[in-house]
């Protein structure tokens, strides 16, 4: 019974914790569902407001898109592409700030009415050149008539002139054909003349191509008979005094020799001259007789001197004849730059020489070359900044000299066989100058003799067959 008691006590006591449980529940529940329903309500009222406004926003969006012209349907995106379709057309020019149909209607407007009133003027002003043409209608219509008569007659006057011109020109073609007629007949009977006269032509030609070939070949021997033959030099030396600086050779009075007149020296029992080299260069200085002449001594090597036997030569002079020359290009013969044209004339001259043609200080060709000019010789060839007629002149002489078959020779080649030293020297300070100039020479003492007879005076043979050393 006491247990019994107990189950429905905590029996009790769970129902009571339930109940209150459950209207603490069903308050909360309640209030919940009463705020709900309020929140439920306003909304509801605010939703309907909404639709209201979306009903009249939506209304006053038809209205505006039938006052902008498009379709009612239309989304705001073809509108868009609509209005700046528009914009693009009508407002081009428009700055963006004012693009908007208002703006746009207003600055059209403006325009139509400057434009209408441009017309209104455009107007007035046709009127005012109608009336004025009127006239001048009236006034220039007489001599309108009066120019139609008259080219009337100019019609009719030409008309006549062109009959009197087809006359005269069916006339001339008549002529024409009958000169064409005897034409032909002339050209026949000359044709046949023609071909003789080219027959004797070319037989001329090849009689003049005939004696071409033999004047060729007759120059070549003249040539060959009047130009220096390497077997063949000018003279020999006789003695030497290598004391003083002397030597005697075997040209005089009686081979026309002048004094002053340079000679190159080769080796004793040279045959040509492209055997060896030059060995020295002498000048004449006295003429002692009919074949025996002085000279000193310009330039020798002291391992090879001059003895006597040496074979001496110059392209200036030969045996009683004077020698013809022409120079072309720039002459500088101690290389300061300077033109030296004179002082070659005179080296040329004071060994018997002639110049027949040469190009003065400013390349001006003087003078003319012949069959007689021996040498044409070759200085420095003008610069592209020469003149024009420099290098013309230049050129011409070497064309000249080829076609009279001259022999060309450079200047320093033609100097050297010369036997041609320059005897002032020019040294050129500063920048350009070079130490050989100022170079130290040895103190040189001249042998002394030991014997009776001195040793400059010993006949003395070369070692070897051309040039060489004689110790």
């Amino acid at each position: 019974m006491a247990r019994e008691s107990e189950g429905l006590k905590w029996a009790l006591i769970v129902f009571v914790c339930l109940t209150i449980l459950l209207g603490a529940t069903s308050f909360i529940a309640f209030r919940q569902y009463s705020e709900a329903s309020k929140k439920a309500a306003a909304a509801s009222k605010k939703a309907g407001e909404s639709d209201s406004a979306s009903r009249i926003a939506l209304a006053d969006m038809e209205k505006l898109k039938q006052m902008m012209g498009v379709n009612v349907s239309d989304n705001l995106q073809t509108v868009q592409e609509s209005f700046n379709a528009d914009m693009l057309k009508f407002a081009a020019d428009v700055p963006e700030e004012f693009r908007q149909y208002r703006e746009v209607l207003k600055r059209l407007a403006t325009v139509l009415q400057k434009k209408n009133e441009e017309l209104d003027k455009t107007t007035t002003a046709v009127e005012d050149l109608k009336t004025y043409i009127t006239s001048l209608d009236e006034t220039t219509q007489p001599k309108i008539d009066a120019f139609s008569q008259e080219a009337q007659t100019a019609q009719s006057d030409k008309d006549a002139e062109l009959a009197k011109f087809n006359e005269a020109r069916d006339r001339l073609i008549a002529q024409q054909k009958d000169l064409d007629a005897k034409l032909n007949q002339t050209r026949e009977k000359t044709q046949g003349e023609i071909s003789g006269i080219q027959t004797k032509l070319d037989e001329v030609n090849q009689t003049v191509k005939k004696v071409t070939n033999a004047y060729d070949t007759a120059k070549g021997k003249i040539d060959a008979m009047t130009r220096e033959n390497p077997d063949a030099f000018h003279g020999e030396v006789r003695w030497v005094n290598q004391h003083n600086k002397v030597t005697w050779i075997n040209l005089g009075r009686a081979d026309a020799l002048r004094a002053q007149t340079t000679f190159s020296v080769y080796a004793v029992g040279a045959n040509e001259m492209s055997d060896v080299d030059k060995k020295a260069s002498i000048e004449v200085t006295r003429i002692l007789g009919d074949h025996l002449a002085e000279a000193r001594i310009l330039q020798d090597i002291d391992a090879d001197p001059i003895i006597p036997g040496d074979k001496i030569f110059t392209p200036v002079w030969n045996v009683g004849q004077k020698r013809h020359f022409s120079v072309a290009g720039e002459i500088d013969l101690d290389g300061d730059g300077r033109s030296d044209l004179d002082r070659l004339y005179a080296l040329i001259e004071m060994n018997g020489g002639v110049v027949d043609a040469r190009q003065d200080e400013e390349g001006k060709r003087q003078g003319k070359m012949s069959m007689d000019t021996r040498y044409l010789i070759l200085g420095k060839t003008p610069d592209p900044k020469s003149s024009q007629a420099s290098l013309e002149d230049y050129t011409k002489m070497l064309v000249d000299g080829e076609n009279l078959r001259v022999e060309t020779i450079v200047l320093e080649k033609f100097l050297d066989r010369m036997g041609w030293k320059n005897q002032s020297e020019v040294l050129v300070f500063g920048g350009g100058g070079s130490g050989d100039e100022f170079k130290v020479r040895p103190h040189e003492k001249p042998p002394q003799s030991g014997g009776n007879v001195s040793d400059l005076f010993k006949p003395r043979k070369p070692a070897r067959k051309y040039g060489g050393s004689t110790f």
